[in-house]
């Protein structure tokens, strides 16, 4: 199933209402080496949705959790690692109230811990 931008931007704002716009690009085709990217010179996050729904879902709150990152923690003396300490913290959270708020899969605190 493909899902909208209007899903993917409801469904992050009711994980977590971030303070900063943001838009959503959905790409109808597969890409070989990632499964979306966020571009914080546009706020962009996109998604290339020919994976399953709840990859899908994953790689939207990962690339929120950029989003997130970039916008509300904004740049520190040493910058911000794309995938530090305080990336990880971000993304993680957004996952257990993803799941606690019944939006995703407790599959996706399983891969968190096992991966």
């Amino acid at each position: 199933m493909s899902y909208s931008v209007d899903f993917y931007i409801s469904l992050l704002y009711k994980i977590y209402p971030c303070k900063e716009n943001f838009v959503v690009d959905v790409k109808h085709k597969r890409n070989k080496r990632v499964m979306g990217t966020y571009n914080p010179r546009f706020r962009r996050i996109r998604i290339y949705d020919e994976h399953s729904d709840e990859e899908n879902i994953n790689t939207a709150i990962h690339e929120y959790a950029h989003h997130i990152h970039y916008t509300e923690k904004g740049k520190k003396k040493n910058g911000n690692r794309p995938h530090g300490p305080e990336f990880k913290l971000i993304y993680h959270a957004l996952v257990v109230m993803a799941v606690q708020k019944g939006l995703a899969s407790y599959q996706l605190i399983d891969d968190l811990v096992t991966k």
